[in-house]
């Protein structure tokens, strides 16, 4: 069915596909057909469903009269038939990727309708960079140079302790909404899938509507709005020890929700103070820190009289450098714990239930970014360092952490001499006892990947091995449980055998040059 008449069709089945862990492109391009076609993430013909990367749904899943809908999977681009990924071939055999950096793309370019908004224009932008792996930021290089003179100034006013004051620069694009989709992926056994797509396709219609709307940035907090936190925060907390607090099912967690008293002064605090589990990790402190204040002061801000008088002084100063550079620079105090999160809590028009669930996936996603660090950092301790032929190799245990959490931590805090150039690690989904082997290229230095996939494709035929197309930065061995040749170990004597930086000619060792 074309996509245009998509939404004239009713009484069928409307199937959207993604690819298993959701990123910010699959997200967006989901998001931008409900909004192109009128369709809503609760409406009752809707069906999710996920796929390996690259996939389609097979046709056994699916009925005749369903229309079925790919995003960013499925390696085709043909709205006719509702498929929405950039990568693969076009028709001349072409790459998508050089027409369409994102799927997202590929759904704006299908829908009119979406190309005269200018707010969807600025989402579909933000996808573009953030799928084709550069920073979310767009900072040109005089908002930059602006900004690093004022470093020192910066510095010795927040070692004051009267707050903490950065200098940023105005961006497009629901940013703080990529920082929660990455954040949801760390685990592979915290978060579902399909709870991850609805969360963060509410975040967004979120966003777009204050957007539209026009509303402004507040710290202010009603007294629902503060109500409402403290119990997401005590519950979150008590998830954190459910035997102590009988949490046992979804239905367990419900009733604690529903059953807290609201008539402490701060809920979450009660539940920190009874369990002992909690009271040295500094992402909690912060979340009950947060608690304590919106029940308190109605706002997720804490300001000195100094630091205030400080920041509109910044700008001020700012204002004539402002007027000559596009990307416009202003100064803000830094806010602690989950903040962010509370515009975004769903409203009384959805159940207590679904409130209670996408809220705790929202709390799931800022505690993650605060503890990943130090996970990954563990990680890496555990595992064998290698340098050959000016790389280095790293083999990593199994481990429930993703292997896109893992990556962007290597890349943003492994530099210099703590540089990890290629990682083969074995990654592990207890929810469904998917196991397979990652061999990653950290950054844009290595060359061979493809050769070694068709060197691991020649070892075992039939094993189910798959390279992310067109930038071949990793490949996933999938493990079914099947005899194979292709261990970590194995992979990992291969992986050093072939991969090379990236430019550097390949050359014939001494006996292949004795013929």
């Amino acid at each position: 069915m074309n996509a245009a008449n998509t939404a004239n069709t009713k009484n069928r089945r409307f199937i959207l596909v993604n690819h298993e862990c959701p990123d910010f492109d699959s997200i967006v391009s989901t998001f931008l057909w409900l909004k192109a076609t009128g369709m809503k993430i609760t409406d009752p013909e809707l069906l999710f469903r996920f796929v390996q990367p690259g996939q389609r749904l097979a046709v056994s899943e699916f009925d005749a009269d369903d229309t079925v809908v790919h995003f960013d999977t499925g390696r085709r681009f043909c709205s006719a038939t509702n498929d929405f990924d950039h990568h693969g071939d076009d028709e001349n055999g072409a790459p998508l990727v050089a027409r369409f950096a994102s799927a997202a793309r590929t759904v704006y370019q299908t829908f009119p309708q979406l190309q005269k908004d200018p707010v969807i224009g600025d989402i579909v932008e933000l996808t573009d960079r953030v799928d084709s792996g550069s920073s979310v930021n767009c900072e040109d290089e005089e908002s930059r140079r602006t900004i690093a003179s004022y470093k020192d100034e910066l510095m010795e006013f927040n070692n004051k302790g009267e707050g903490i004051v950065l200098l940023v620069t105005e961006q497009k694009g629901p940013r703080e909404v990529v920082s929660f989709v990455s954040n949801l992926e760390t685990e592979n056994d915290t978060i579902n899938d399909i709870d991850k797509l609805i969360a963060c396709i509410l975040m967004l219609d979120k966003w777009y509507g204050d957007k539209i709307a026009n509303k402004a940035e507040t710290p202010d907090v009603s007294e629902k709005e503060a109500e409402k936190f403290d119990r997401l925060a005590a519950t979150f907390l008590a998830t954190m020890d459910p035997d102590l607090f009988g949490i046992t099912d979804n239905d367990a967690l419900l009733r604690f929700y529903s059953d807290i008293n609201m008539g402490s002064p701060c809920a979450a605090q009660e539940v920190h103070k009874t369990s002992r589990a909690l009271w040295y990790n500094p992402a909690i402190t912060e979340i009950v820190e947060l608690a304590k204040l919106v029940r308190e002061r109605k706002t997720t801000l804490v300001e000195t009289e100094t630091a205030r008088q400080f920041k509109e002084q910044l700008i001020a100063r700012l204002a004539p450098a402002n007027a000559a550079i596009a990307q416009k620079i202003t100064a803000i105090t830094l806010r602690r714990g989950p903040w962010d999160i509370i515009k975004y809590l769903p409203g009384d028009e959805y159940s207590e239930r679904f409130q209670l669930m996408l809220g705790l996936t929202l709390c799931r996603a800022w505690f993650n970014k605060k503890t990943i660090r130090g996970k990954v950092q563990q990680f890496i301790d555990q595992s064998e360092r290698t340098e050959v032929n000016n790389l280095v190799f790293v083999k990593a245990p199994e481990t429930n952490l993703t292997s896109k959490a893992i990556r962007y931590q290597l890349r943003r805090f492994y530099r210099g001499f703590r540089r990890i150039d290629v990682l083969v690690a074995t990654y592990c989904n207890p929810r469904h006892g998917a196991k397979y082997i990652g061999i990653t290229m950290i950054n844009n230095n290595v060359d061979g990947m493809d050769k070694l996939f068709q060197r691991l494709k020649e070892v075992d035929s039939s094993a189910d091995i798959y390279i992310y197309p067109d930038t071949n930065f990793v490949i996933y061995v999938r493990m079914n449980g099947r005899e194979t040749p292709l261990s970590p170990e194995f992979i990992m004597n291969e992986a050093m055998n072939i991969l090379r930086p990236a430019g550097q000619e390949e050359t014939l060792d001494d006996e292949s040059l004795k013929g």
